[in-house]
């Protein structure tokens, strides 16, 4: 619940109430259940949770501050997913694994529609964005060139809204301002690992790799198997003020993290969290901006307790305490304010 408070959510509502007697979902989670509500967790768990709701009113009305744009089309998922593909390529699976390698980071999230603007985001990340219009195509060139940071992976680009194939080479829709030109697919048998070099370290690759030719782009890492050995794994090509760079493989969760944190550093991209935090946490870090303030929320999804080390004391709503060093037991949560 608090998890999705901390990324914009003004209220919580819960299905089902009371669990049913009889019936397909007499077994479905409830509010109350079938035996003494006091001694259930949910229900204890349940108006704990009212019982702060009752603390927190200044939430309602913030809004969520994002570090990065990620692109997500509904379109584009059933067109990536229809039959006759190289490989079998699941989106979501794609999504969840770039997403666990942001919140890694503590970068929080906004997911837009290609439609949608892109102002304001120093990064957008368009994952295996097979399908998508010539429009957005010249979007992306034109944010590259103003200064954003753009990022996509392989299979993108590929085809118009009506599955038909950008001719010139792949990735035909982001080719120019990439900067690369990929000559032909190259997936992977299923369960097959190999690895990629990136600064001098390997870390697993799978799924899908790609024959890349370099167009003005700079390879920052090569592959390390069979015929593709040596050969680009991920580039990077600049444009004006801005950057493109694809990941042409899958890249294991460390990979992915590690490469993330690099563009982070390169570019000197500071997160939301970063404003707060006198050191780094395993603790998800969020921010929610009101009028002349802003709500931090920390939440330990982990096993262990820790500690969190904050630039300034905050005050939090929860405990009534002003806090500066905060002591999160597993699956504790906190709710700072800071005043502008």
């Amino acid at each position: 619940s608090y998890e999705a408070l901390a990324h914009g959510a003004d209220g919580i509502m819960f299905f089902q109430w009371r669990q049913s007697r009889g019936g397909a979902e007499k077994f479905h989670s409830a509010m109350v259940p079938h035996g003494d509500p006091h001694s259930s967790r949910i229900f204890r768990e349940c108006a704990q949770l009212g019982n702060e709701f009752s603390q927190l009113s200044e939430i309602v009305g913030t809004r969520f501050l994002a570090d990065v744009a990620v692109v997500f089309d509904w379109e584009n998922w059933w067109a990536l997913e229809l039959d006759a593909k190289p490989s079998t390529l699941k989106y979501i699976h794609q999504l969840r694994s770039l997403y666990g390698a942001l919140r890694t980071l503590n970068l929080n999230v906004d997911f837009v529609h290609p439609s949608e603007s892109l102002d304001g985001y120093p990064l957008v990340i368009a994952p295996n964005l097979y399908s998508a219009p010539e429009a957005f195509g010249k979007k992306i060139n034109d944010y590259v060139r103003q200064g954003g940071i753009f990022l996509t992976n392989f299979f993108s680009g590929i085809v118009n809204e009506y599955d038909q194939v950008y001719l010139g080479g792949y990735p035909g829709l982001f080719r120019d301002t990439l900067g690369i030109i990929v000559e032909e697919f190259y997936p992977m048998k299923a369960a097959t690992h190999h690895q990629i070099d990136f600064q001098g370290r390997r870390y697993d690759n799978s799924l899908w790799e790609e024959v890349i030719h370099l167009n003005g782009a700079k390879a920052l890492a090569t592959f390390q198997s069979g015929y593709l050995s040596d050969k680009p794994a991920i580039t990077m090509n600049q444009i004006d003020d801005g950057y493109a760079y694809y990941v042409g493989t899958e890249l294991s969760l460390e990979g992915l993290t590690t490469f993330l944190a690099t563009i982070l550093e390169n570019h000197k991209l500071a997160t939301h969290a970063q404003h707060f935090l006198a050191a780094p946490t395993e603790v998800s870090v969020t921010c929610r901006k009101g009028a002349g303030y802003t709500l931090v929320f920390l939440l330990n999804h982990t096993e262990q307790t820790t500690k969190v080390k904050l630039k300034a004391p905050g005050a939090d709503l929860l405990t009534k305490e002003t806090r500066q060093l905060v002591v999160l037991k597993p699956k504790e949560v906190a709710v700072l304010k800071y005043v502008d």
